[in-house]
């Protein structure tokens, strides 16, 4: 809600001071959203693939400690040792692709954020030297830019954020369709308070 109020009060002020300001911080914010999420696109299926990688090297870990005795009598310490390597491996080649993806991110939102403190002057600039307006004007009309502009570039500020979300979420529905899936269907139909049911049976009332 007080974006929303944040944003209408502002926008009114934009847009009685300049007509083309207003209008130009709508194509700013929209052109920063659509080239972020171009450039990030692949970031949330890199998050999905980190949060995998890293439970198979966790898993592999757990059921190497487990296993230490059996492992030691046999003589499978290369082995092991060697799938161990090469998950730990996969997930930190899959980091280094999401480390560079984030930052060819971050190259662009920080040209995007700091643009903004020269865009709205560049826009207002001719109607001053012209003398339709005064310098504090020019000043008003920058701080109500960068209010607007801030409460239209959600997708902007916090994509990585919502990537990684998205990423954990995705996992996480995954995780629920597969305990569905073994969920005994005499045990589910049975039971109203079972978490998991098979979608084919339905709940008991």
């Amino acid at each position: 809600l007080t974006v929303v109020i944040d944003l209408a009060s502002f926008s009114g002020i934009l847009y009685s001071i300049y007509p083309n300001l207003f209008y130009a911080i709508f194509a700013y914010a929209t052109f920063g959203s659509l080239t972020t999420v171009a450039l990030g696109k692949t970031l949330v299926g890199q998050n999905a693939q980190q949060l995998l990688k890293e439970a198979d090297l966790r898993y592999s870990l757990v059921r190497l400690r487990e296993n230490a005795e059996s492992i030691a009598f046999y003589g499978g310490e290369a082995r092991e040792a060697e799938e161990v390597g090469a998950r730990l491996d996969r997930a930190v080649a899959n980091k280094r692709e999401i480390l560079g993806t984030q930052r060819n991110l971050e190259f662009f939102t920080t040209a995007y954020t700091y643009l903004v403190q020269i865009l709205p002057v560049l826009v207002v600039s001719p109607l001053y030297f012209a003398g339709t307006i005064e310098l504090g004007v020019v000043t008003q009309s920058a701080g109500a830019f960068n209010h607007v502009l801030n409460d239209l570039s959600l997708i902007v500020n916090q994509f990585e954020g919502l990537s990684s979300f998205s990423a954990g979420l995705g996992r996480l529905a995954t995780f629920v369709e597969r305990m569905e899936s073994y969920c005994d269907a005499s045990e589910c139909a049975t039971d109203a308070n079972a978490t998991f049911v098979l979608r084919d049976e339905p709940r008991a009332a």
